[in-house]
């Protein structure tokens, strides 16, 4: 019995050390990725042209990476969120590699994939893959360990630290709200006198949508930290949200505004930084 004891613990402890070093060679081979991140100077009109191809390693220490494989058409969608909290994965000094399996790795394919060009200039957060071969190779290493082709159509994803080291994998649409709470904070100080995104550039209707929903968002925090409920009925919608009722099946809770807002209950204390907004349509904006 001692000795079958003692070959169960030898054979589990191969398995750890196996996974181990599986997952070292695959962050040493993720070094050797190429990338170009677009140009600070607003003057510039090359974003990416005029700009020098780095290295995953030449990353370290300044910058983490999510990287994103899969269909344009689902690039597309997950990239939303991405677009959304562009000014924040700025200040998480993190950047997002979008590796599609049909289209082309220029940036005429960003633009196909919704991203204005405003929103590229908002900071260094989306970066323009190289040497894509490379890119498509090392996620097929990713999916076909077990020598399957799981995944095949849909989306595979990766990130990468400061030390160049991962922090989490997946299959699907990356979930970047809690990536971004768990593994990509701030790392720039926030502050209440940061000015809102600039609207340079948007046409005159866009400002205007720009500037009713800044103003929406002004009100929303102003009666969430004051306490006015009739406030925050008025910007918020009465139907049903999607994200919400998935929380309530998932045996979660919801508390009504007269108890958000309640004195003691409230973040009175809350203060915002550098709003922006994305407009994706004439009816949708975040």
């Amino acid at each position: 019995l001692a000795g079958l004891g003692s070959g169960f613990l030898f054979v589990r402890e191969c398995g750890f050390r196996t996974k181990q070093l599986t997952r070292m060679e695959k962050e040493l081979n993720a070094e050797s990725l190429m990338v170009k991140l677009s140009t600070r100077n607003k003057l510039d009109p090359r974003l990416f042209t005029s700009q020098p191809t780095i290295s995953l390693k030449e990353c370290r220490g300044k910058r983490r990476v999510l990287a994103v494989c899969g269909p344009t058409a689902m690039l597309k969608d997950a990239l939303v969120d991405m677009r959304v909290l562009r000014r924040r994965l700025g200040q998480a000094s993190s950047v997002i590699v979008l590796v599609s399996t049909d289209g082309k790795d220029t940036d005429d394919n960003l633009q196909q994939l919704g991203v204005q060009e405003g929103e590229l200039r908002a900071c260094q957060w989306l970066a323009l893959l190289q040497d894509k071969p490379a890119w498509l190779d090392y996620f097929s290493t990713l999916t076909n360990d077990d020598g399957s082709d799981k995944n095949k159509d849909g989306l595979v994803w990766f990130g990468l630290n400061y030390s160049g080291r991962s922090f989490a994998s997946g299959v699907g649409k990356p979930r970047l709200l809690e990536i971004m709470g768990q593994h990509l904070r701030p790392v720039e100080i926030l502050d209440a006198n940061d000015a809102p995104e600039s609207t340079v550039g948007l046409d005159q209707d866009t400002q205007r949508m720009v500037e009713d929903v800044l103003a929406r968002q002004t009100k929303f925090y102003k009666s969430l930290t004051g306490g006015d409920l009739e406030g925050i009925q008025d910007v918020c919608a009465t139907y049903n949200a999607a994200e919400v009722t998935a929380v309530l099946d998932s045996g979660g809770r919801v508390d009504n505004w007269q108890s958000c807002l309640a004195e003691g209950a409230r973040p009175a204390q809350m203060k915002t930084s550098g709003s922006d907004v994305l407009v994706l349509s004439p009816t949708m904006a975040y």
